[in-house]
Formats: C-alpha cells, structure tokens, sequence
C-alpha cells in the first residue's frame, strides 16, 4: 500500500455497501394514520419511512414533517422525487453530500430497489471503512516523506516535546526487539508526523495552499478514535454532523494529494 491510488480509495465504499436492505426496512402505505404512523418511526427511533403503494416506492413519509390534520400519509408525504434515488455504486463521499439534501435515499440497482439509506448509515462499519482507508493511506504517506526530509530520524524529534520524544523512543526500543526492520518513524503517530511537517518550513509551504492548513488536523486524534472505536457517536445523524464528515473527507483528500504530489516529485 506504499503507492495508495486516491481515486480507488474514494471509490471503495459505495451505496450497496451502506444501504439497509428492502426487506428490512420499516415501511407505511398511503392509507396509513399519519399521526400513527409518526409514533411508529418514533417507537424505533426512525425519522422517515418509504410510502409504498402496491408495491413501489411512491413517496418518503417524515415523522418530523407530517402536520395535524394531514389525516393519511398520503397527504403528509413527500412525493417521490428524482433527488432521493441513488445508484447501487454511489461513492461514500457522494452520499455525505446527496444525505445533507434529502434524510432518506432510495438505492437502485437499474430499476429494483436494494434498500435505502439514511444519514446513520454513514457511521456504519463500511463508512468508517472509508475514512480509516484514507487515515492509513495518509499516514503511510506522510511516514514516508519524513524518512526523506530526514535521513536522521533522530533530528525529527527535535520538533517535538521532550516527553513525546522520550515516549517515542521508548516505543520504538520496546518495538524493535520484535522487529528487526522497524525504524524510528514506525513508533510516531500520525499526530506526531503532521507535527514535523508543520515545523518543516518547505513541507509545510508544500502543502499548505489554497484553504488546506495542517493547523485544520489538530484534533485530528479525536476523530481518528471516532473512527476506530464503534462504540463512539460518529456522525450525530444530523445535516451538522454530515457537513463535518464532509469537511475532514475533503481535507483528508486534499492532505493525501499533496503529500503524494510531493513523494512523486
């Protein structure tokens, strides 16, 4: 994975990967109570359902939207429209996007219905899969390029506090004892890479153009631990917390490129 094509990456996890299956997903018909129809989604944590009418997907029901006095769901839907169908290979990213616009897609492969997905999709294990795709390629990367800015590992950590070098050197005794190939830069963390290029004055200004500022990657371990960890909140299900997992994609994205755009140089 020394040469990580970015593209593939970006194009890894798709829609059929995310989306809820059809058979498994909560579903109302035009005739149902609208009111109790809201208290059902409510009753399993949903905000919205597919309206089907003999069969096929004629509108998107919202427990937040409907109104008292609607009567049916058919007079509090929302038809369906061209904006909430997807293609089976959608990209994630594509998806962080398309879910801030409409709360539920409809996923199509030609013209049968796989399933749909919601913005809590987006933290599901292939979602992570996507960012720690990009967080590994990234490190691998920048890890990399430091091996090239210094050929003395050593002179690194100078950028570095006492007690994270100390830390590191440590690791990297306690590490090499089983591995014989392991080198200094192997034991920093991605926070501590970053770090370096933002005290390197020429990878810094190799980087850092346009809006992309390595100071954007500051609470970059939060997330990264987001990530990791499922039993963490990732995206809040909410268009705030989609535009976030937007932003770090596109910063991630962009960082990658550049450093690349640097090794390749």
């Amino acid at each position: 994975m020394s040469a990580l094509d970015l593209s593939e990456i970006h194009q890894a996890i798709r829609a059929r990967h995310l989306c809820i299956p059809f058979d498994r997903v909560l579903t109302v018909s035009p005739d149902d109570n609208a009111a109790a129809a809201a208290h059902e989604l409510a009753a399993v944590g949903y905000d919205n359902a597919p309206v089907l009418d003999d069969g096929d997907v004629v509108g998107v029901f919202s427990r937040e939207g409907w109104f008292v006095g609607a009567g049916t769901v058919e007079k509090a839907m929302h038809r369906r429209q061209l904006q909430q169908v997807v293609t089976a290979d959608t990209t994630y990213r594509q998806l962080l996007k398309e879910l801030q616009e409409q709360p539920l897609l409809l996923v199509l492969n030609g013209r049968t219905v796989l399933g749909i997905v919601t913005p809590g999709d987006t933290g599901s294990a292939p979602g992570r899969t996507h960012f720690y795709l990009l967080l590994s390629g990234l490190e691998m990367a920048i890890a990399e390029w430091v091996r090239r800015l210094y050929p003395e590992q050593d002179s690194a950590l100078s950028h570095l506090t006492e007690d994270r070098s100390a830390k590191i050197e440590a690791l990297y005794d306690q590490l090499r004892d089983q591995d014989d190939h392991l080198d200094l830069v192997a034991a920093m963390s991605l926070h501590d890479l970053i770090k370096i290029l933002k005290c390197t004055p020429h990878a810094r200004a190799a980087v850092e153009f346009g809006e992309l500022r390595l100071n954007h990657f500051d609470s970059l371990d939060s997330f990264r631990n987001d990530v990791m960890h499922p039993v963490r909140e990732f995206t809040h299900a909410t268009t705030q917390g989609l535009a976030r997992l937007q932003r770090w994609d596109d910063r991630l994205s962009a960082l990658l490129a550049r450093v690349q755009g640097a090794l390749a140089s």
